[in-house]
């Protein structure tokens, strides 16, 4: 199964989400409801059970990244900008 790594880089930093082949479909649906105001933010928990909040006002702001690795290489599929 592929993993997909999610790069949302924004002022205040750049943070990284390990995503499984199953739920990029998912993940991207929640960014692009957020990004049109149609949900105000999304979660995501880690593996150690860490809960991340992001708001919909900071996806807006953010460069947003998904790249496909497959052992060691990788290669970018998702790209966007919103601002």
């Amino acid at each position: 199964m592929k993993n997909y790594i999610v790069t949302i880089k924004h002022v205040t930093g750049s943070y990284e989400l390990i995503v499984p082949e199953n739920l990029k479909d998912d993940l991207i649906n929640n960014i692009m409801k957020c990004i049109n105001n149609e949900q105000t933010c999304f979660t995501n928990t880690s593996e150690n059970g860490d809960l991340s909040i992001y708001p919909a006002e900071f996806l807006k702001e953010s460069f947003i990244s998904m790249q496909v690795h497959e052992g060691l290489r990788s290669r970018t599929v998702y790209e966007a900008e919103w601002q």
